[in-house]
């Protein structure tokens, strides 16, 4: 039976093997669209809420209407 260190190792192995295909899908990429929940930007209130959600995540990225749907719109480098 293995020991207690190798399957602590393993667990470890297996984490980081998570992380690294796990961490670059879940960063939104510069000049492409990420689709986000129902915004009206016709309302001030609602549009500054998605600009809001969608700054953090892209550099200065910006809530904006796509294909009938709102998306935060990363800006490119």
């Amino acid at each position: 039976m293995a020991s207690g260190k190798v399957i602590a190792i393993a667990c470890l192995v297996i984490f980081f093997c998570y992380c690294n295909v796990m961490m670059p899908t879940s960063i939104p990429a510069c000049c492409n669209d990420y689709y986000i929940g129902n915004c009206d930007l016709h309302l001030i209130q609602d549009k500054n809420r998605c600009n809001d959600f969608c700054l953090p995540g892209c550099r200065g990225g910006e809530c904006r209407y796509r294909n009938g749907i709102n998306a935060c719109h990363c800006y490119c480098n």
